[in-house]
């Protein structure tokens, strides 16, 4: 008996015997394999889990086309969302450029040429190293430091690895600034603004998730806009996912790849990436090279009125761009009084234009040459002969040179063709090897023109000198009469003594030129001619229009 009350208890606790569970699980058995078609038991496990596959592929073809599918998202650094809203307009539209040390200037340069003249004030500055914000905070710009970059004190060089890194930060700032319901116009730092861009890209946005500055072939990840829509936000998981898993892809080729797959999916039911105005909103290859805008027409608008955006790209090295900034009237840092500085004395010259062919193309020079035409081409050293003969006679003088302009064939002239055109000096040389050696030794063709230039500056002029080998006094080359001419004292050679007896007293702030096709100057020191030609020897490293060498 009392053993009987004993096992009941255990009956009731759930511990039914061994005899008595078997039945039972058979039992229930039965009734399961009864429900999916009298299968045995050994089946069950196989028909759900083909169950539960056939349903997860239902949802996926489901939402392929009836609407993105948005993955689960890990929250960002609440301190950056805090900072956008503190910066993003009522309607919670922010302006956001990624900045590193290596590019501060240019970001500083961003804001006092571009945004705050155009009263754009809704932007943000996110740092890639903290050193970053910390100049910007200097600058009493906003910045909030978002990640940290081993090279955030290096220039990278487009498409290196360290610049596809830096780039693919920019996605994930992106992605943040989506997730926590706001519009970001995000910008590069090399972007040159005309006018206000933001009523035009709203306007877009109004009927598309996405909207980009077309860069002659594709999508241009440095000036694009996004709304916070499924759709936009997708484009973004994707970019996402592709750079994660190739890590040579960069921003705008993953952009470009992920707008590719989203039309294909999700077009037909709402998704639209649009192009911005390809009339105002141009590339550097569309607005510079494609429209031959080799030097600013106008103040800004460099002959483009109807222009709102340029992206100072397809050029390789910040260098570069800075230099392509300076020569268009397109940059404002004025660092150390670079246009200000109103004791600074500076030197100017001509390049005398070489023979051209009797018809030309639109825009080519055809002023009649003062010095017998070279063979085809042959100009392109003579010139740089007279630039090292400028920098010379800047060394010497304690002068700035003002370049002058250059004169380059024009691509396809062809065959005997002698058409030619005024160039800047980044289509002959490397501007990041010839900054190695003269930064600060010269200044942009368009210099005078600045308006932070001193109007004093401006007029303080020299008369016109040439200086003439006494071999050639006997010369048919006419001289107008505003010019003075002054002949060496050693045959075809211009001595430091030459340079520094016809010139040092001279007190106006601008030395002024009409070519300097003169022999190379010679200085009194041996040793110090020799560093010279050593310095020139490494600057004058010869390039293209893009300095793609």
């Amino acid at each position: 008996m009392s053993n009987g009350r004993h096992n009941n208890n255990n009956n009731s606790n759930g511990l039914a015997p061994a005899s008595t569970r078997s039945s039972t699980s058979h039992r229930r058995g039965t009734t399961v394999a009864q429900k999916v078609g009298g299968l045995p038991s050994r089946f069950h496990r196989p028909v759900l889990y083909v169950t539960l596959f056939v349903g997860l592929s239902f949802v996926f073809f489901y939402q392929m086309n009836l609407g993105p599918v948005i993955w689960p998202y890990q929250c960002p650094d609440r301190g950056f969302i805090e900072a956008i809203a503190r910066r993003a307009s009522a309607d919670r539209f922010v302006v956001l450029a990624l900045v590193d040390a290596a590019f501060a200037d240019m970001a500083i340069n961003l804001y006092e040429a571009h945004l705050r003249p155009n009263r754009l004030d809704n932007f943000l500055f996110v740092g890639a190293g903290r050193r970053a914000c910390s100049i910007l905070w200097n600058a009493s710009l906003p910045c909030h430091h978002y990640a940290e970059d081993e090279d955030a004190e290096i220039a990278s060089v487009y498409l290196s690895r360290d610049f596809v890194r830096k780039m693919n930060i920019r996605t994930d700032m992106i992605l943040d600034a989506l997730n926590a319901g706001f519009t970001v116009l995000h910008t590069d730092l090399d972007v040159a603004m005309f006018r206000n861009p933001l009523p035009d890209i709203k306007d877009v946005l109004l009927e598309a998730d996405l909207a980009a500055l077309w860069d002659s072939v594709a999508f241009n990840a440095g000036f694009v806009a996004v709304r916070p829509t499924p759709f936009g936000i997708q484009v973004y998981e994707l970019m996402k996912k592709i750079t994660s898993r190739y890590r040579k892809i960069d921003d705008q080729r993953a952009m470009n790849m992920a707008v590719s797959r989203m039309r294909r999916a999700y077009e037909r039911v709402g998704f639209r990436a649009a192009t911005l105005d390809r009339n105002r909103y141009l590339c550097g290859y569309d607005y510079f090279e494609r429209d031959r805008r080799w030097f600013p027409v106008d103040l800004g608008g460099g002959g483009c009125e109807n222009c709102s955006v340029v992206h100072n790209n397809w050029i390789v090295s910040k260098e570069a761009k800075i230099y392509r900034f300076k020569e268009h009237l397109m940059w404002m840092r004025d660092e150390g009084g670079y246009y200000s500085n109103s004791t600074r004395r500076y030197l100017t010259y001509s390049n005398p234009v070489p023979h051209l062919s009797s018809t030309v193309p639109p825009r080519v020079t055809v002023d009649p040459p003062r010095t017998p035409s070279p063979p085809l081409g042959g100009w392109e050293e003579l010139e740089l002969h007279s630039l090292r003969t400028a920098l010379a006679f800047g060394h010497l003088l304690r002068r700035v040179v003002i370049l002058p302009r250059f004169h380059c064939p024009v691509d396809g002239g062809g065959g005997s063709s002698r058409a030619i055109e005024e160039c800047p000096l980044n289509s002959l040389l490397n501007i990041s090897a010839f900054d190695a050696a003269f930064a600060g030794a010269y200044r942009e063709n368009s210099f005078l023109r600045h308006p932070l230039v001193p109007p004093s500056t401006v007029a303080s002029r020299s008369r016109v000198f040439r200086i003439q080998p006494d071999i050639d006094e006997d010369s048919s080359s006419p001289t107008p009469p505003s010019v003075e001419v002054l002949r060496t004292a050693s045959g075809n050679n211009v001595t430091a003594d030459d340079v520094i007896g016809w010139f040092d007293d001279v007190t106006a702030k601008i030395l002024v030129f009409d070519s300097l096709l003169v022999s190379l100057v010679t200085f009194g020191d041996e040793e110090e001619t020799k560093n010279f030609e050593e310095r020139t020897r490494t600057a004058f490293r010869r390039s293209d229009y893009r300095q793609m060498k």
